[in-house]
């Protein structure tokens, strides 16, 4: 059976409609997922650099919690570790202690190195302000965390040069922490 012409107009037009169709539904995702993206948060890198100062502490306390663990390990009473206890109900009766020490030992290096590699980071970031004159005040606002007023004493300066400083140099960490994505 041919097909006559005005068949294949009809074929043609089906085509037609259901190409228009999709690429309209494609649009409109397109769109959607613009107008979505578009009224995102914008990152706030200076935020992000403080969170980074204020976990500074927390991390190096992490770290010695982690060696004084570490070392718990291989003590040879099991009241002092609770860690063998957990590991060997975990492990099953048939691995030997040695065994879950070495595996537990394993898991809290992991946990160590990781807040090192942090810690190593943020402290070479701060390399780049020590030698500033008011590079000091973020080591004294975020890690021993003295009030905006006695620094400003400290110092002999008022608090608004102190923000402007404290804010100069957070740019600086930002930049060095993010790199280029801070200037976009």
């Amino acid at each position: 059976m041919a097909l006559t012409k005005a068949d294949l107009n009809k074929i043609s037009d089906m085509i037609k409609m259901t190409v228009m169709a999709v690429v309209s539904e494609a649009i409109k995702t397109i769109i959607k997922d613009n107008s979505i993206n578009l009224k995102q948060k914008p990152i706030n890198y200076r935020e992000k650099t403080i969170k980074k100062l204020e976990a500074y502490n927390i991390l190096k306390h992490n770290m010695e919690k982690c060696e004084k663990d570490i070392e718990d390990l291989f003590k040879e009473e099991f009241g002092a570790c609770p860690a063998v206890h957990h590991a060997r109900e975990y492990y099953g009766e048939k691995c030997t202690l040695d065994k879950i020490r070495h595996a537990e030992k394993l898991k809290i290096e992991h946990i160590y190195y990781r807040d090192k590699e942090e810690v190593d980071f943020i402290d070479c970031a701060l390399e780049e302000i020590k030698d500033e004159y008011y590079g000091g005040i973020i080591k004294m606002i975020y890690f021993d965390k003295m009030k905006i007023e006695d620094i400003a004493n400290k110092m002999s300066c008022d608090k608004v040069t102190l923000y402007r400083h404290r804010n100069r140099l957070l740019d600086i960490l930002s930049i060095r922490f993010f790199g280029k994505d801070v200037l976009e």
